[in-house]
């Protein structure tokens, strides 16, 4: 059958391999409490994320939502209707993070791969060059970070009673 050259598939835009859901699986329950800082040394670690495994990454944090209220290719992630990641998929070059203003600046002073956003508040968004040097697991950190960011400005007894394995404690209020 002409139709049928190989068992390999070439994979959608949102489809993502059995790879990416085997690595992202264990993820989808955790949410740990809070960034090692020291991390997201770059080293030769290159960064290799995708389109596909940024929306798994994120869309594994309890209570995210996704959608494109911009344009047709802007695809915004959200907590209970606050957004924490905002991405262009074509091309996919960039993201937008929420981050913690002074953390936010040191940020931007170290890494040439780290903006101010286009478009955002630069107090407290951060632009991150997909095509850089960042490893892909600082990268995570930061996305987790944000997510982060946006749950700690919601009523208290609102995390607590819908992230129960959250905490806010005063060890990872800051991060």
């Amino acid at each position: 059958n002409k139709n049928n050259r190989g068992s390999r598939t070439e994979p959608t835009l949102f489809s993502p391999s059995r790879e990416i859901r085997n690595r992202n699986r264990n993820r989808k329950d955790e949410v740990s409490t809070g960034i090692n800082k020291n991390s997201y040394l770059c080293g030769n670690n290159i960064n290799f994320m995708d389109i596909v495994e940024l929306r798994e990454l994120c869309l594994s944090f309890p209570h995210t939502t996704e959608e494109f209220p911009f344009d047709e290719t802007t695809l915004v992630f959200k907590v209970f209707n606050k957004m924490f990641c905002c991405t262009d998929i074509m091309p996919f070059e960039w993201i937008a993070v929420k981050c913690d203003p002074d953390w936010a600046i040191e940020l931007r002073e170290k890494y040439p791969e780290i903006t101010s956003a286009y478009h955002f508040n630069k107090k407290y968004w951060n632009g991150i060059n997909m095509h850089g040097t960042l490893s892909d697991k600082f990268i995570e950190e930061l996305i987790e970070h944000s997510y982060r960011e946006v749950i700690q400005k919601l009523p208290k007894s609102f995390v607590k009673e819908n992230f129960p394995e959250f905490s806010l404690t005063e060890s990872n209020r800051g991060k």
